[in-house]
């Protein structure tokens, strides 16, 4: 797993990033701040740096580096969720050896979500207990969000064992942060999915994986979903 999932300056910085549209409704980052003993200073001057950011990048590049960071997670067959990490963008891919780069969302200005079902990122945790497979549910919890699909309450139950398996903050934070994470977390009241003959698709319209998704981009990304184990049921 890629180095920076040890710094807590990287958790700070990725979740506020792709928690910022509930950050902004629904009050700071002050509990999480207080979870990984970083402010939000810090973190933002450690993505700019990781990111490749410089002064004027939105108006030279729309906010797009030359240089983004790049943070991968490991699945199953060689395959591999990554992150392109850009001062005005972040794009999600699927990598696999078996198969084509797949584009699964993105959360920036023009974002496309949700990226992943809950189901399937819950569905990691059955390769066992430890930090890393925390760290990588935690990942991917933000491209999935709470949809209509009984999402919240079932998240609700799991979410502090997931970040107590992270190993990176301390117990007295934990139901705190789940609070906090479950109020800020992306959210698809009107979307749902359901399996077409092709795969999984979702109401929610700014999906990759939307009904209106050509069938066979829906296949490739259910068949490299499967090879890559993250496609239960």
């Amino acid at each position: 797993m890629t180095a920076v999932f040890e710094l807590p300056l990287f958790w700070h910085a990725y979740l506020e990033c792709h928690l910022r549209w509930g950050i902004e409704q629904h009050g700071g980052s002050e509990i999480l701040d207080a979870a990984l003993h970083v402010e939000s200073g810090a973190s933002l001057a450690w993505s700019d740096h990781f990111t490749g950011s410089y002064s004027g990048i939105f108006e030279k590049a729309d906010g797009y580096s030359d240089s983004p960071g790049i943070v991968g997670v490991p699945l199953l067959g060689g395959a591999s969720l990554t992150l392109e990490w850009h001062p005005g963008d972040t794009v999600l891919w699927l990598d696999s050896p078996a198969g084509p780069k797949l584009k699964l969302g993105s959360g920036g200005p023009h974002w496309e979500l949700p990226a992943l079902r809950l189901v399937e990122v819950l569905s990691w945790l059955e390769r066992g207990a430890s930090s890393e497979t925390g760290r990588a549910v935690l990942f991917m919890l933000p491209w999935a969000g709470i949809t209509a699909d009984g999402d919240y309450e079932e998240l609700a139950k799991r979410l502090p064992s997931i970040l107590e398996s992270c190993d990176l903050f301390g117990a007295g934070d934990i139901l705190s942060l789940s609070s906090w994470l479950l109020s800020m977390l992306p959210r698809f009241p009107e979307a749902a999915w359901s399996r077409s003959p092709y795969g999984w698709t979702t109401t929610e319209s700014n999906s990759r994986r939307s009904s209106a998704t050509t069938p066979e981009t829906i296949r490739q990304i259910d068949k490299s979903l499967m090879r890559a184990g993250l496609l239960p049921g």
